[in-house]
């Protein structure tokens, strides 16, 4: 009788556990759904794409809220507004840490960009040549040929 009362226990113990385990994943699941849209959305307003006013800002917004929820190419995206000089002063060093973070959120693509700001320096950032030839040869073998 006490192992079935404790087997009762445990269930009813585990069954909340088990479904906030899932509500969580079902969150993650949905908030990655959202990401293409939200990037999607971002490019519209910065080019002014699918009949949408061109407005930086709105842009910007709409990346961050993808870049928060771990996007690579929003976090890309983010270091481009630094780099060109959009909403933001143009700012190289902003944009190279925008780009490592978008490097480490799996967008390889940002390698070159890096390497660019390193060869040449300027608004902030050192001319770094070491730098420089690291994010090439990592394109090069992360992104170029794949």
């Amino acid at each position: 009788m006490k192992k079935n009362k404790l087997k009762g226990f445990l269930i009813l113990l585990f069954i909340p556990l088990i479904f906030l385990a899932c509500k969580k994943e079902l969150i993650q699941k949905n908030q990655n759904l959202n990401i293409p849209k939200l990037c999607s959305e971002g490019y519209n307003y910065f080019y002014g794409w699918e009949g949408y006013e061109i407005d930086y800002e709105k842009s910007l917004s709409y990346f961050r809220e993808a870049a928060s929820l771990g996007s690579g190419e929003a976090m890309y995206e983010i270091g481009e507004f630094y780099s060109g000089g959009y909403v933001f002063k143009q700012n190289y060093k902003k944009a190279a840490k925008w780009y490592e973070k978008a490097i480490d959120h799996g967008y390889p693509q940002a390698s070159f960009k890096l390497g660019v700001l390193y060869e040449y320096g300027g608004h902030g950032l050192k001319v770094n040549k070491k730098k420089s030839d690291y994010w090439y040869e990592y394109y090069k073998d992360n992104f170029e040929n794949k």
